[in-house]
């Protein structure tokens, strides 16, 4: 039957070189965008969809499969009743909601609360349903051309 898996974000920075690298594990891969590549249609391994999480309708995740998250950690707890038979979930979040928790900046110490408040809502879907989840907190995501940091810099 072969592995299956969501991926949340998948024309974000990291969601192309995700997806090419679980087709070229032979996974199926549903792919979930609120805006896909112009063409994009389901084709062998992978299926996009254009999804928004905040209101997710009738759209589930494939039973068994593992949903890999790049999305802004604070969109996942709409979407978490259709992820109720996943076996997995890998959602990325950031140092950010450790080093500007309590920042002077109230933007920067919005942004930890709401980090945090995700990273909280995962860790209690998963716990409730005995879903395994991981979080990765990067530093810093950049490369492509397409960073709004390094990539200006250089």
């Amino acid at each position: 039957m072969g592995r299956k898996a969501v991926v949340f974000g998948a024309t974000s920075l990291i969601g192309p070189y995700l997806i090419a690298r679980l087709r070229l594990d032979g996974w199926t891969v549903q792919a979930i965008s609120r805006q896909p590549p112009d063409g994009a249609v389901g084709a062998g391994q992978i299926s996009w969809h254009r999804l928004d999480l905040a209101m997710p309708g009738n759209w589930r995740a494939p039973d068994g499969a593992v949903v890999f998250s790049m999305v802004p950690l604070w969109l996942l707890p709409p979407v978490f009743p259709a992820l109720a038979a996943c076996a997995q979930v890998v959602a990325f979040s950031s140092t950010s909601a450790a080093v500007k928790a309590q920042s002077p900046d109230p933007e920067e110490d919005r942004l930890a609360q709401r980090l945090l408040a995700g990273e909280a809502a995962l860790q209690g879907f998963g716990d409730e349903r005995g879903i395994p989840w991981t979080l990765l907190r990067p530093t810093l995501v950049y490369g492509a051309g397409r960073d709004q940091n390094i990539s200006a810099i250089a």
